[in-house]
């Protein structure tokens, strides 16, 4: 079979033949798309075959477009559950989400106090939407790409008695990470939940990589392990 192997870190996949999996063995089966995190070295899936535990796969609900919920993938999977079950959302409240911007508009953007803030940056954005927050709420971190550390100050923290919770998609069980996919993929079909992406051919993993990674794409890219 045919599948993009990462030789060199920070570099291009190369397409290449490759052995097929083993033939599956009990509760196993060789499928198209697996729905683990993949985090392990050897759990990827640019190849026209992967090898999954049975109990990993997670069927989804009739008209859904599997380009689209892959394109959703575990981004979708990580901001429904930070707001659900790290987050604890309840109906009526005001949630703000951290991206593009500048940290001291934030407070201004709001409706009034904030109730959870979900934070993918971290650094300075993270301390400012904290003092948006109003007695008793809460910020789920779930990245650092504005920095590692943050200036989140003791008496902001106390004063209001806030509560600052991490999440990482490898926390999740086995049957959370299913219920969050098959929720997406609801979403997604009802037209309530997507994202512009681009399916594109394995062969042409090289130079999807190299367009990702210039900022050149004009959505996500999704791999289509062979022809439909």
């Amino acid at each position: 079979m045919r599948a993009a192997q990462i030789v060199t870190c920070d570099r291009p996949p190369v397409v290449t033949e490759w052995p097929e999996p083993a033939a599956p063995g009990p509760g196993e089966r060789l499928v198209r798309f697996p729905t683990s995190a993949g985090m392990a070295a050897g759990d990827g899936s640019m190849a026209e075959l992967a090898r999954v535990p049975a109990e990993d796969l997670v069927e989804l609900p009739a008209g859904a477009d599997p380009v689209a919920v892959a394109a959703l993938g575990l981004s979708a999977v990580a901001a429904y559950q930070a707001l659900t079950w790290r987050g604890e959302l309840a109906a009526g409240e005001q949630v703000l989400v951290l991206g593009a911007g500048l940290a001291a508009r934030l407070a201004a953007a709001c409706d009034g106090p904030v109730d959870l803030v979900l934070d993918p940056l971290y650094g300075v954005p993270a301390a400012a939407a904290a003092r948006t927050l109003r007695p008793g709420g809460r910020l789920v971190n779930l990245g650092g790409s504005a920095g590692e550390t943050s200036p989140l100050d003791s008496s902001t923290l106390r004063s209001r008695s806030l509560r600052v919770l991490g999440y990482t998609n490898n926390e999740l069980t086995r049957e959370r990470r299913a219920a969050a996919v098959r929720r997406v993929a609801e979403l997604a079909v009802a037209g309530r939940l997507g994202v512009a992406c681009e399916p594109v051919p394995l062969a042409d993993a090289p130079a999807a990589w190299h367009r990702q990674a210039t900022g050149t794409a004009s959505g996500r890219l999704v791999l289509l392990p062979a022809p439909a």
